[in-house]
């Protein structure tokens, strides 16, 4: 069986323990904070819906899908996302 993690064309939930989680949103929030971004901004920049980026936000699980599209939204490559 193949994993799908760092696939960004995979819709499997990719869980990750809550420390992980919760660094990502941290992450996530300081870099809308520094860019002046909200999550219908990232939408519209080709990211996930604005649910997924608030789900993000709250630490929770989102699909490698949703991780992908919001690098491209950032300008960042899938890797530099925590």
């Amino acid at each position: 069986m193949r994993s799908s993690l760092g696939n960004p064309n995979s819709n499997t939930l990719v869980l990750l323990p809550a420390q992980d989680l919760i660094r990502r949103a941290k992450w996530l929030k300081d870099m809308l904070d520094h860019r002046v971004l909200t999550p219908r901004a990232i939408q519209k920049a080709g990211g996930p819906d604005p649910k997924t980026t608030k789900k993000i936000l709250n630490a929770e699980s989102v699909s490698e899908q949703a991780l992908g599209r919001l690098a491209k939204a950032l300008s960042l490559q899938r890797i530099e996302i925590p």
